[in-house]
């Protein structure tokens, strides 16, 4: 309990400066109160936008579940933002530098797997059943109309993952540590967790989506066979002035890991 204070503190410290940006918008849930704590332009609460690349989290999820991908598994990336490109990326990489090819190849190369990923994404809820098949747009995965979110959706739909660790949508646990670990970002000694989260950019939107894991000890992991303590974080900006590393920033000063973040700036960068 005390953990959660701190952050819901230091969350509150920020709007009371006025350091969030006018027009962002921030929620944040901590799995003892799951209920989230809003922040900035509400009205930004409920309208949809693309996922933009915080979207590659379930194809992620989609590709581990199919084991197109593993842990030793790398495919070459030639794109102009990824730092020392062309380079081998494993899906750690690419969920990080946010690789386009990587991710869309798995889809260009067996066209089927198109309608395998809606199965699966009506499967574990992130798209309505209201959408008949073909509903994904093959031009351009991100800008698929079934799949545009609000943040309030974007959070919640995070939440209730987290909550079982995806076992009431069918994906087992080694499946679900597999995507939690291409999901890294950093430690976060400040508040002895781990930082897990995906940034996404496209049409103004520019989305910061992740979660801490508190630590636990070893004896309390093997003795009490504890729940693991996530809280959730969700970062969309929008308009004049907002950016990736701006999203970044919010992010990181909202979880209390502000000690980090020039790290991680810079390691994105490498």
């Amino acid at each position: 309990m005390r953990w959660s204070k701190i952050l819901f503190l230091t969350l509150w410290s920020l709007i009371s400066a006025g350091e969030i940006h006018s027009k962002e918008i921030t929620l944040f849930s901590h799995f003892i109160d799951s209920s989230p704590s809003i922040t900035g332009e509400r009205i930004l609460l409920k309208q949809n936008f693309t996922p933009a690349s915080t979207f590659k989290y379930w194809i992620a999820l989609f590709l581990i579940e199919k084991n197109l991908v593993y842990p030793s598994f790398q495919k070459i990336s030639s794109e102009k933002h990824i730092p020392h490109s062309p380079r081998a990326l494993n899906l750690r990489e690419a969920m990080l530098y946010s690789s386009n090819s990587f991710f869309l190849s798995f889809l260009e190369d067996e066209p089927k797997r198109y309608e395998e990923l809606q199965d699966f994404l009506m499967r574990i809820g992130f798209v309505s059943e209201v959408y008949k098949k073909p509903f994904l747009n093959r031009k351009n995965l991100f800008l698929s109309p079934s799949i545009k979110t609000s943040p309030e959706s974007q959070h919640n739909f995070l939440v209730s993952f987290l909550k079982d660790e995806g076992r009431s949508r069918g994906v087992s646990s080694k499946t679900f540590q597999f995507w939690k670990e291409s999901a890294f970002w950093s430690e976060c000694d400040s508040q002895n967790s781990i930082l897990y989260g995906k940034t996404g950019s496209l049409g103004g939107a520019f989305w910061f989506l992740g979660f801490l894991e508190k630590k636990q000890k070893f004896w309390e992991r093997w003795t009490k066979d504890l729940p693991k303590e996530y809280s959730v974080i969700t970062v969309l900006q929008t308009g004049e002035g907002s950016s990736r590393e701006g999203a970044i920033r919010s992010f990181y000063r909202i979880a209390g890991c502000e000690n980090e973040i020039e790290n991680v700036l810079k390691r994105i960068s490498e």
